[in-house]
């Protein structure tokens, strides 16, 4: 089991097409559909119920997604870490939102965010549109 397997396995769940995954990933198709027939049989089981063109998760798959998703939050918080051991330059954004969309929806954005900008530190706060220009 390597960490590419459980960023194909990851992506290929979350967007429920291996086509997309691999575009998102920027690889092929092959690749991914290689990487997780690997990861199925290391493992002994049917990550994925197949059904043309489209993949779900298969009651397994679902069992070990989580822990999947943790191991890659972690891998991307230990390069951060040692980007900032090394000095590397870090981003800090800031975003002024008003109360116009849920909480809700601004957290689950702050999450996706962080996920994919690990390095990158984004800090959403509640402003009415008055206060906006004086955030800038």
């Amino acid at each position: 089991m390597n960490l590419t397997q459980i960023e194909a396995f990851c992506s290929i769940a979350d967007t429920g097409s291996v086509s997309e995954a691999a575009r998102q990933l920027e690889c092929n198709r092959t690749k991914l559909s290689m990487a997780i027939k690997a990861l199925e049989k290391e493992l002994d089981i049917e990550l994925f119920v197949r059904s043309g063109n489209n993949v779900t998760l298969s009651e397994a798959g679902k069992a070990i997604y989580k822990d999947c998703q943790s191991l890659l939050i972690t891998t991307s918080r230990i390069r951060q870490t040692c980007a900032q051991v090394r000095g590397e330059f870090n981003a800090e954004i800031w975003i002024a939102r008003d109360d116009s969309l849920p909480d809700d929806m601004w957290q689950e954005l702050a999450h996706r965010i962080n996920d994919k900008f690990p390095a990158t530190s984004f800090n959403i706060v509640l402003a009415s549109s008055g206060d906006y220009p004086t955030l800038s």
